[in-house]
């Protein structure tokens, strides 16, 4: 679940809840975010966009610059509502009950809280909580986990080819061992040319995608951008980037310094032959 306002200054008062699974099955977690001062409107509909965060988490937005509080209620599940329950967090109580009120004010308050059972401990459910900085000292939503590698961007894309495959990489500022990562790629809605793009992160080093738009059309005109978007979570840090393109523009062609060299005749050699040779050509190579 990904809660974000369109100001970082709004509050946010929202409710998200399913129902409950049978007994033997492991329920989705139901979420209540509320403002300190006090619960207004449901939100109309919580969506949990596409393969951005993993099931079961919360991102709860931060700002560094207000002394605002977030209160986070995290439900173990309507059908362990009648049990003895506990809530742990790093193999500490952290209260009792099917509910747990929780305040947020810094990353210390976010992590990965575990409902279990009194009677012998079994773990019901679980729910990440992750942050989501929007303000800071530095600025409005700033990064820490990836270097920039310009002034405007952490992230560069190019292709070799004109067939819809394109590459993203980066780098890190922080240790990759731990780091999880997210990665999808799409058009604008509408588009002639939208399809499905497919994106896969590298395994070893986290710091390349491998993307390629599956319906690509290379005769045609790209009619609006792609935009790869990728969600970094680093402990509980949750960071986004952003990259627009066309796929046109980030293509590029290897360029190789071929030298040739050879001799003349004894026939062009001769003093009396008035003809002056020269030899000049180019061989484009394209990939």
């Amino acid at each position: 679940m990904y809660l974000r306002g369109s100001n970082s200054q709004q509050k946010f008062p929202l409710v998200a809840k399913q129902k409950a699974k049978p007994h033997h099955q492991k329920p989705d977690f139901a979420v209540i975010i509320e403002a300190e001062d006090s619960l207004q409107s449901v939100h109309p509909a919580i969506k949990r966009p596409a393969q951005k965060i993993p099931t079961n988490s919360v991102v709860v937005e931060l700002d560094s610059m207000s002394s605002k509080v977030t209160n986070v209620s995290l439900h173990c599940g309507e059908a362990f509502k009648d049990l003895e329950v506990y809530w742990e967090k790093k193999n500490l109580r952290r209260g009792t009950g099917v509910q747990l009120n929780i305040k947020v004010e810094d990353f210390l308050h976010g992590g990965n809280y575990t409902c279990h059972r009194k009677d012998n401990k079994e773990v019901l459910n679980y729910t990440m909580v992750l942050i989501h900085k929007t303000r800071d000292s530095q600025g409005d939503y700033p990064k820490t986990i990836l270097q920039k590698l310009s002034e405007k961007n952490y992230i560069k894309c190019e292709s070799n080819s004109h067939c819809g495959k394109f590459e993203c990489s980066w780098n890190f500022d922080v240790n990759s061992r731990g780091v999880e990562i997210v990665a999808s790629a799409h058009r604008s809605s509408g588009s002639s040319m939208d399809g499905s793009i497919q994106c896969t992160i590298g395994t070893k080093e986290k710091n390349k995608a491998l993307c390629e738009e599956l319906r690509f059309c290379p005769y045609r005109e790209e009619s609006d951008q792609v935009t790869f978007v990728m969600h970094i979570i680093h402990g509980t840090q949750l960071e986004e980037y952003v990259e627009k393109f066309f796929l046109s523009d980030i293509v590029f062609t290897k360029v190789f310094t071929l030298k040739l060299e050879g001799s003349v005749t004894k026939f062009y050699q001769e003093k009396a032959h008035p003809v002056d040779l020269q030899f000049r050509h180019r061989y484009p190579i394209w990939y």
